[in-house]
């Protein structure tokens, strides 16, 4: 039960949870909560309109399988490459500080997409729906923009500004050296997967 608290602590308490977070680690609940919640938020989308649509349950299965590994995979992979980088900077904890305050730090990204699911699903607005992640891309016109514009607008919203708000500062308490340059590690991260994406964007158009 305290390590539940710890993870929904990180809601109205971030700088003290991602802080014991670093001292005292935390991996499986951080990673079990958001798997729970995508996993329920994709069974109440299947109530909302796939069992009215049987045409859309193969497609239904995948976003469940790929909902239930996602919260699993994704904080390995970015706390596994900002480790590299920290351990070339210099770090002062160990892998696991690094995997519970990643962990952590996506942790609202489930709770949005769960309220985000229960909202449609009463409402049946898909801009209801987006509550959260409304971004640039509801301005632009994916037919007249270029598909690297349209990308980059699609990347800025409000919960991905809190989950890289988190991640700057859990991780500016695990390196060696001053807190602006490890936040700065990780920022630099974040525009380098951003850049790639774009250009992704980009090469496939064409």
């Amino acid at each position: 039960m305290q390590a539940l608290y710890r993870v929904m602590r990180i809601v109205w308490s971030p700088v003290h949870t991602l802080s014991e977070a670093c001292e005292h680690p935390i991996v499986v609940i951080p990673i079990l909560i958001p798997t729970a919640l995508a996993t329920l938020a994709a069974i109440i989308q299947y109530f909302g309109f796939v069992v009215l649509q049987p045409e859309l349950q193969t497609a239904w299965i995948v976003g469940l399988v790929v909902s239930a590994v996602r919260p699993v995979l994704i904080p390995l992979v970015v706390s596994a490459i900002l480790f590299a980088l920290f351990s070339v900077a210099g770090r002062s904890h160990g892998y696991f500080s690094f995997l519970s305050v990643t962990a952590l730090a996506f942790v609202p990204t489930s709770a949005v997409h769960l309220v985000q699911s229960g909202i449609f699903f009463f409402s049946e607005s898909p801009l209801s729906a987006q509550a959260g992640r409304v971004n640039l891309t509801y301005f632009l016109d994916p037919q007249v923009v270029a598909p690297g514009i349209y990308v980059a607008a699609g990347m800025i919203d409000l919960v991905s500004l809190w989950v890289l708000g988190l991640l700057v500062v859990g991780h500016r308490m695990l390196g060696v050296r001053s807190g602006r340059l490890n936040g700065s590690l990780v920022l630099g991260s974040w525009v380098v997967y951003a850049i790639v994406r774009i250009a992704m964007a980009g090469t496939l158009a064409f």
